[in-house]
């Protein structure tokens, strides 16, 4: 049987379609509804010469699926070797048919005092870079539909953000004076 340039041209291009519509169909990026926002404390020293200092950060987190898990991490830093980090996680969950919203402070109570461990080691008078390191995560559950050994998921994304905040932190002098102003 012989056939047409017409017959085969019209092949061709159904054939085309056909492998554009599959490409198209599998190429499709899973959808997530996840948001995620982070509002960072203000980090900084507790008095004149103090070890102690504030610091900590808040997420929220949102999806319209019915399983959100959110939290995050951080670290706090100065620049001497006589101080150790301070670190920290937290992180909730929560399920709820209908979509979820979900605050999470980091440490748990807001607003967070720490003490630099190390800070008496460190010489009167000195004055340190200082760093907060913060990490979030928003996680939501979702599910998979399917067909013909096609699966698509929908939901199960996870958003991520992270940041860096730097802060002075000094010592005072033997005699109250040093390293910046005395109260």
């Amino acid at each position: 049987m012989k056939l047409s340039c017409f017959a085969i041209r019209m092949r061709a291009i159904r054939i085309g379609a056909a492998l554009t519509g599959l490409t198209a169909l599998l190429s499709v990026q899973p959808v997530a509804a996840v948001d995620l926002n982070v509002y960072v404390s203000t980090i900084q020293q507790y008095g004149a010469g103090s070890s102690a200092f504030y610091l900590g950060h808040t997420v929220l987190a949102h999806t319209i699926f019915s399983t959100l898990n959110a939290g995050g991490t951080y670290s706090a830093q100065c620049a001497n070797a006589a101080t150790l980090p301070v670190t920290g996680e937290r992180a909730l969950s929560t399920y709820s048919l209908g979509g979820n919203s979900l605050t999470v402070t980091v440490p748990a109570n807001q607003p967070a005092l720490a003490n630099m461990t190390g800070w008496s080691q460190v010489s009167p008078g000195a004055i340190l870079a200082c760093n907060y390191r913060w990490t979030a995560f928003a996680t939501e559950g979702g599910f998979s539909i399917g067909a013909g050994g096609i699966t698509y998921p929908i939901g199960s994304g996870t958003e991520r953000l992270g940041g860096t905040v730097d802060f002075t932190m000094f010592r005072q002098g033997t005699n109250g004076t040093g390293g910046g102003c005395s109260p």
